[in-house]
């Protein structure tokens, strides 16, 4: 079981005390973070574990770095094994550091010990700080993450500090049992706080997480911000993400940063190519914002939201592919302010960057959501779903699969079904498709969508309410970005007469029933333009269920569609 050390207590033994960060100041404030998810070939063996000459690493972490510093970022991230050490010293050697209460949070990769003694004598300006660790036979090589901050001695003069932490869990992928039998581990984690009362910082090392300890670990008054750096091609593994369960059931104040490598990492040339990122952060928000602005800008951007229902924590997924993401965030605990003055509103995505010889900013991420759906469901063009922003096309198939809460709020995210992680924490939503996971569930819920757009509306064969005569072979279905407006589904052919049809599928009449009216208490006064269609289980033949009590809704529905909406408010 590895030991945590409090930095603090180790630079007051060396006359140093921390340049407070900001990312750990109990203020109301936002502070900047980079993360890199970088891509390419590993290659690894006895004498360690690095990237291949073909992943440009050199010129790509440079190029992170030296953003980092230049764009004045607060934290700066990158996963396991990924940073090259020679990359470290020409930043070192060019004067690249973090800036006064920034930190970098480097997974650099794997180290000898006599080459870090080396690179640390190489270095004498610096403080550096590690586990003097002799190695026993066999055993070659660190997997190090480097933390880099900045210091004041007694006489106010600056000094960089790197804090080298080695880690103390091998991986359970047995990579030719490579980390069991040479890796030289740590016994030592550290905490960095800028006081006694801050925010506590520190990363756990990929299968780290598999000897997490809330109770021995942690302290429910205080407030932490984890980094779990991976190189993992099984992310969403329950091995690897019970601890997130364990810490958020512990009630804890925290927030966790879980950055791994890209999808389409290889482990050796001709090795396993990965399937998955996963990378993500995970946090209770309160106050999170989550209106459609925020939301589509985010997913422009790769930055995906979900939701877990049963601990109740906020999931922002970062898209699969190799990027640079600029991320805005709020500080954790902000309890040194006046309450009014709290404001922690969520992750908001500023820019995001792929490389092109240098890091270029994307002006969209592709959430692969087209090409799957085009590959599996080729009609599936037939659906208003094109130039639709995400949310609206979350909200439209959600609505016309039946797949809805029956509550009024039933458009927040929140609310939505497919914003609610799987129990392995995956991503759930209807406008992802980044990995390979089942999506049957998904897909099954689109079909039924197909199959209302193409053999119910418009069927002369299909017999409608005589209340909804007006859309009788004269209506289409809709997906409208208003939020206002989103309860309808369905319009005629002259954008009048809104109504909303929902297709269940294959349903008893019974429960046919049972969702009608889960669903029409969630649209309230709009139930009464309310068709839930069905495939009766006993014969086959299509049958619908609609509020028999209203007769005629002519008059109410002969409106423009704002009108409508006004006259619902």
């Amino acid at each position: 079981m590895a030991e945590y050390l409090n930095i603090n207590n180790i630079l007051t033994e060396k006359s140093l005390t921390i340049v407070p960060l900001k990312v750990l100041k109990t203020i109301s404030d936002t502070y900047a973070m980079s993360l890199m998810q970088p891509s390419g070939i590993i290659d690894f063996s006895s004498d360690g574990v690095k990237n291949n000459i073909s992943n440009n690493a050199d010129k790509k972490y440079f190029s992170f770095l030296n953003k980092a510093h230049s764009d004045n970022i607060n934290l700066a991230i990158t996963p396991e094994y990924s940073c090259p050490w020679n990359v470290l010293q020409k930043c070192l050697d060019e004067g690249i550091l973090p800036n006064d209460g920034a930190i970098w949070i480097l997974g650099c990769e794997s180290i000898k010990y006599d080459e870090l003694n080396q690179f640390k004598s190489s270095n004498e300006n610096i403080e550096f700080i590690y586990e003097n660790i002799t190695p026993d036979y066999n055993r070659n090589f660190y997997s190090p993450v480097c933390y880099i901050f900045n210091t004041k001695d007694s006489e106010d003069n600056k000094k960089t500090v790197i804090l080298v932490q080695f880690k103390t869990q091998h991986m359970s992928d047995p990579i030719h049992e490579l980390e069991v039998s040479h890796i030289i581990y740590g016994t030592k984690r550290y905490w960095i706080s800028n006081d006694v009362n801050s925010i506590y910082l520190s990363a756990l090392i990929c299968a780290e997480s598999l000897a997490q300890n809330p109770i021995n670990d942690f302290d429910n008054t205080k407030s932490y911000l984890i980094t779990h750096l991976q190189l993992n091609t099984k992310p969403f593994n329950s091995s690897y993400s019970q601890y997130r369960k364990n810490l958020f059931m512990a009630d804890l104040n925290i927030e966790i940063i879980s950055l791994n490598w890209a999808k389409g990492f290889q482990l050796q040339v001709g090795g396993h190519i990965s399937d998955f990122g996963g990378s993500a952060i995970y946090a209770k928000i309160p106050k999170i914002k989550l209106d459609d602005l925020r939301m589509n800008k985010n997913h422009k951007k790769g930055l995906y939201y979900s939701f877990e229902n049963s601990m109740k924590y906020d999931i922002l997924n970062l898209n699969y592919d190799e990027h640079v993401f600029y991320l805005k965030n709020y500080n954790i605990n902000q309890c040194s302010d006046i309450a009014i003055l709290e404001s922690r509103l969520g992750i908001e995505a500023l820019n995001t960057f792929h490389w092109e010889n240098r890091w270029i900013e994307c002006t969209s991420c592709d959430d692969k959501s087209e090409s799957y759906l085009n590959t599996q469901i080729p009609i599936i063009n037939e659906l208003p779903l094109i130039n639709k922003s995400a949310i609206a096309r979350e909200r439209f198939l959600s609505l016309t699969s039946g797949n809805i809460h029956p509550s009024k709020d039933w458009k927040n995210p929140k609310q939505l079904e497919s914003f609610r992680v799987r129990e392995d924490g995956e991503c759930n939503r209807y406008t992802i498709y980044d990995n390979t996971t089942d999506k049957n569930l998904v897909l099954q819920n689109i079909i039924k969508i197909t199959i209302l757009n193409r053999d119910l509306i418009n069927n002369s064969q299909v017999v409608y309410p005589e209340k909804f005569k007006e859309l009788y072979n004269n209506c289409k279905l809709v997906a409208l970005e208003e939020k206002s407006l989103s309860q309808f589904n369905v319009y005629k052919e002259d954008d009048k007469f809104p109504a909303t049809f929902v297709y269940l599928g294959d349903k008893s009449e019974v429960n046919a029933q049972e969702a009608f009216d889960k669903i029409s208490k969630a649209l309230e006064c709009a139930n009464r333009r309310l068709i839930v269609w069905y495939k009766n289980l006993l014969d086959g033949n299509y049958k619908f269920i609609c509020d028999e009590s209203v007769e005629q809704i002519d008059d109410d529905c002969s409106a423009t569609k704002i009108a409508i909406d006004k006259e619902d408010e």
